[in-house]
């Protein structure tokens, strides 16, 4: 791809484009890492538990929902929105230290699916709607 070329990240980074919601568990098995740059107040996103769900370490902004996600050196690195600089960091980071990234992307996971599985997330809005009817 022409951009790899040009900004020498060749054999570095992939730009992908849309992928087709079915193939997207095969993408993010064939990475290590998850970039989560997101600078918008969103509610918690979906990728970001697919990532984790799928064993990839994240790198990402607290922003909107992820604040209750992502816990920096816990199950993430985070970074301030809009630091481009941090963001590096934390990529040099993992990349300097493999073991890390690996301790990360297990407690990720194990978050993931303890915290938000469907069953777990439908039992606590039935709790939530029957407080409110009392």
């Amino acid at each position: 791809d022409r951009r790899d070329q040009a900004l020498g990240l060749q054999g570095h980074v992939a730009f992908r484009g849309r992928v087709p919601r079915s193939e997207v568990p095969g993408v993010l098995a064939g990475h290590d890492v998850f970039l989560f740059t997101s600078v918008y107040e969103e509610p918690i996103a979906r990728s970001v538990m697919e990532a984790m769900a799928g064993g990839l370490a994240v790198v990402g902004t607290p922003v909107g929902g992820q604040v209750e996600m992502l816990t920096h050196n816990v199950n993430a690195l985070v970074y301030p929105p809009d630091d481009a600089g941090k963001l590096a960091g934390c990529i040099a980071t993992l990349k300097q230290d493999p073991a890390l990234c690996t301790q990360l992307a297990a407690a990720g996971q194990r978050m993931v699916l303890e915290r938000f599985t469907l069953n777990r997330m439908v039992d606590e809005m039935e709790a939530w709607l029957e407080e409110i009817v009392r």
